[in-house]
């Protein structure tokens, strides 16, 4: 079933605005506001089952049911590859974030909800010790034990990652796995990089970005799409990550290129998912001294420039959508996974100084046109 539409205004009051905004800003009210009102609907959209099963590690609030998202809102499936991603969109808006760390959410509400969608993780992992978890189950799983101080959730991300160390005994394996996604490849290697530093592999992340750097990905379309700037941001979040990196100067000239590409709508490539991932990126990239000095664009107006972007692209109910186009006219899609990073990204902007290109209170521009393919999702 689906979550009670009723439970969206309790959210919202009690969204805990992000420590890096500057409180009472109009920047920051505008940011929180969206991500608060695209959160609540993210919420509503969760499907809530009884977990078949008993849990073994139980729940931080005693939750016992388990909560999973849509491929498209309404279609009445549940992919496992998108849940850990969707879920961190829910994480993401409930609390605050900033560089590496979380602090505990303001609002039982989203944090009952993430539960319920680790809950549903866990079980379907337990229920198979030999299936690999998505990377993006393992980082969620890891915040949510920040989030909430329930070390079980960690326990788990850290059991569940060892199975892909297990089967892929190399961080240079297990970048070979995913090199027949191309350009893709290195979204999904950066999730994985960020999967590892989560449950303590430091030295099998840095064999994956070592394999990484000299593999051949970058602008090599998969399915007909170049994903290369989904995963130079996504990417450039992981590298941020890495305390001492040695690996700043590949950081550096993704972000260059970044800001030297953005359109003049403030989108990279006029689609809300890649644009959501660069701006996770360039929000981190600044956070180490020396990054982002050479000479293309203007980092803190890039930012501003995107946030608008994202704002600008919401449709009425608040959130991201896509319009499609087939024999029987026009009507919009919603990708739950591309609303949940959304808010992750507008929650990662730091917002503090920046000016928006334009501040409207009067409304949205309605949604995204039509994608140039269906959003990308984890590969296992």
């Amino acid at each position: 079933m689906k979550r009670v539409r009723l439970w969206v205004l309790p959210v919202v009051l009690l969204f805990a605005l992000p420590t890096l905004l500057l409180a009472g800003s109009q920047v920051s009210n505008t940011i929180e506001r969206a991500v608060a009102g695209a959160t609540g609907h993210l919420y509503s959209l969760e499907r809530i089952d009884p977990c078949s099963g008993s849990l073994s590690i139980g729940s931080a609030n005693g939750t016992t049911e388990c909560g999973s998202w849509e491929w498209i809102a309404g279609d009445g499936s549940a992919p496992p590859n998108i849940q850990g991603v969707t879920a961190q969109g829910v994480l993401a808006g409930a609390m605050s974030s900033g560089q590496k760390h979380y602090v505990k959410t303001a609002s039982p509400y989203l944090s009952i909800a993430a539960e319920d969608a680790a809950n549903a993780i866990i079980e379907r992992l337990d229920a198979d010790p030999t299936l690999l978890p998505y990377s993006q189950s393992v980082e969620f799983l890891s915040a949510l034990a920040k989030a909430t101080g329930y070390a079980p959730y960690q326990a788990k991300a850290e059991e569940y990652y060892g199975r892909v160390m297990a089967a892929r005994p190399t961080g240079a394996e297990n970048v070979a796995h995913y090199m027949v996604r191309d350009s893709l490849a290195g979204w999904d290697v950066a999730s994985q990089i960020r999967a590892a530093l989560a449950t303590n592999n430091d030295a099998y992340a840095s064999e994956m970005v070592q394999a990484l750097s000299s593999a051949t990905w970058e602008g090599v379309p998969y399915g007909g799409t170049d994903y290369t700037e989904l995963s130079h941001g996504s990417l450039i979040w992981a590298l941020a990550e890495i305390s001492g990196s040695d690996w700043h100067d590949w950081e550096k000239t993704m972000s260059w290129s970044l800001l030297a590409s953005q359109e003049g709508d403030g989108s990279w490539q006029g689609d809300p998912q890649t644009s959501a991932y660069v701006l996770m990126g360039l929000s981190v990239a600044p956070n180490v001294p020396g990054r982002l000095t050479g000479t293309y664009g203007d980092l803190p107006q890039a930012l501003a420039n995107g946030a608008q972007y994202l704002l600008d692209s919401r449709d009425g109910e608040g959130v991201w959508g896509y319009q499609i186009t087939d024999g029987t006219g026009t009507s919009e899609v919603v990708y739950p996974e591309v609303v949940g990073e959304c808010i992750t990204a507008l929650s990662m902007v730091p917002t503090g100084g920046l000016k928006l290109p334009s501040l409207s209170p009067s409304g949205h521009a309605g949604a995204a046109g039509a994608p140039l393919l269906a959003p990308a999702a984890p590969m296992r």
